[in-house]
């Protein structure tokens, strides 16, 4: 064969306009035998649509690539709702829900954590991650609430947890009663 190595691009279009090269060894070039390259986690496609292959010979890279669709796989819960069922003042118990997202194809679990803000901030993850097509997770009673203000869903697949969650506020809810009296109408002792 001719072919010596490969270069592989993001790129905006499948001619392979306004291209970015990915993969390789620093060098970016992927030798004869490769036919995998791996994106990084969380890379920015910005304008990329594409992903485009060329081939290379001891003398020139060819003009014309081999293109394939990037798939930029979305994945976001909704409908997340908690009411809390521990009524003492600052614990929280009771059920966390959600509501799948529309694409769970690459959705292995979900990682449900207490947070101070809704990015993530000072998070504490409840339990253990909560299967795909399982929408509940309990919190259970008397767990603290601290400095918690939100609840976090993640989704993730089998690469990685999604750097942005979806987040729902706590609101602690406290019962109790008050002015309880009892007249004593049994007369002994």
């Amino acid at each position: 064969t001719l072919v010596t190595q490969y270069h592989a691009y993001l790129a905006a279009d499948v001619a392979g306009g306004n291209r970015s090269q990915v993969g390789g060894l620093g060098n970016e070039t992927l030798f004869l035998g490769t036919n995998l390259v791996e994106l990084l986690p969380d890379e920015t496609l910005s304008i990329y649509e594409q992903v485009v292959v060329y081939t290379r010979s001891s003398l020139i890279e060819q003009t014309t690539p081999v293109a394939n669709i990037v798939n930029d796989t979305v994945a976001y819960v909704s409908n997340i709702s908690f009411t809390d069922l521990d009524f003492d003042p600052l614990e929280l118990g009771g059920n966390i829900t959600w509501a799948d997202p529309e694409d769970i194809s690459q959705v292995m679990d979900f990682a449900i954590y207490l947070s101070a803000g809704p990015a993530g901030a000072g998070r504490s993850q409840i339990l253990t991650n909560v299967a795909s097509g399982a929408n509940v997770i309990l919190m259970h009673p008397e767990t603290p609430l601290g400095d918690f203000a939100h609840v976090l869903v993640y989704t993730r697949s089998t690469l990685l947890e999604q750097t942005t969650p979806i987040s729902f506020a706590l609101n602690d809810t406290i019962l109790s009663v008050s002015n309880i009296t009892f007249p004593d109408k049994d007369l002994d002792f």
